[in-house]
């Protein structure tokens, strides 16, 4: 034999080898996972969860309403199923950040039903992330390749805006620019309107900026719940006080404000100039707090 066919004879068996490794590997897959089919004796029912992705975001409101994942088993039984649950998180803590339930009974006849989950609100101040994992028990769940057996939540602070919640006086306000320093205002800043064009996004009109009656209107957006924006509409001819008018508009490099609901604050950035002069280069900044 020569060289050439002893090479294509060892190559062909490394094809050969391959391509039952895979078929093996296949067919494994297929008997863990417990593929459903009419024609198959399924043993004891098993759970799973019956969600589209294995990662869910969880914002926690003051209501500290509870999220539901839902979980069914992958036949009706003709006794009632309970499925246990175990949680672990390299930050979050039962009791702490978090309530869940360690077990879900599924009654007989019934194939679905939902785990409950409730985050601990006073736990999430600032922008405290955690995220937490749920499993199936592995006696209860389907030795699998693909069905779910573990979810992840992401758990934060989030609450639904209510633009009429943020309307009025904001007691402590101060403002910030490398130009004017800092500075206090002495009557609050005020959210005069709040007027809700869509499901997430609104026109914020404040007044009393600059401690000089000043009125600004600001597109606020919370489309993304953890980073709602403000974002400066284009004022002329405000009354700086000191014998020059000035011009604001939103900060050419992106800068933008932000709120929260949650917490009742506000956070302004414009970018300003006397007029007819040069922009700063730097945003223009209100703090706004009840």
């Amino acid at each position: 034999m020569d060289k050439l066919s002893f090479m294509k004879k060892i190559n062909s068996s490394r094809v050969l080898f391959l391509l039952m490794f895979f078929a093996l590997a296949f067919s494994a897959c297929k008997k863990n996972n417990l593929v459903i089919d009419k024609n198959d004796a399924i043993a004891p029912p098993y759970a799973k969860f019956e969600t589209t992705d294995t990662i869910v975001k969880y914002f926690v409101s003051p209501s500290q309403d509870p999220i539901k994942i839902p979980v069914s088993i992958t036949q009706p039984s003709s006794s009632d199923k309970v499925v246990n649950f175990t949680y672990t998180s390299n930050s979050a803590v039962d009791g702490q950040q978090y309530t869940g339930q360690s077990s879900l009974t599924i009654p007989a006849g019934q194939l679905i039903d939902s785990l409950s989950m409730t985050g601990i609100f006073a736990a999430y101040s600032g922008s405290r992330v955690d995220t937490v994992i749920i499993t199936i028990d592995p006696s209860s769940a389907v030795p699998a390749c693909s069905y779910k057996n573990k979810i992840y939540v992401i758990i934060r602070k989030g609450c639904p805006v209510v633009t009429a919640d943020l309307l009025g006086d904001y007691a402590t306000t101060t403002e910030y620019s490398p130009f004017y320093g800092n500075y206090t205002y002495s009557a609050p800043t005020t959210v005069s309107s709040f007027q809700q064009l869509t499901s997430t996004t609104g026109l914020m009109t404040v007044d009393n900026i600059w401690d000089y009656g000043w009125t600004v209107q600001f597109d606020a957006n919370w489309a993304d719940p953890t980073n709602p924006t403000l974002k400066a509409r284009s004022a002329t001819g405000l009354d700086g006080g000191d014998g020059f008018l000035y011009e604001v508009r939103a900060f050419t490099a992106g800068n933008l404000g932000t709120f929260s609901a949650c917490d009742q604050t506000i956070t302004l950035k414009m970018q300003i100039r006397i007029t007819d002069s040069a922009w700063e280069t730097v945003p223009y900044v209100v703090n706004m707090a009840r």
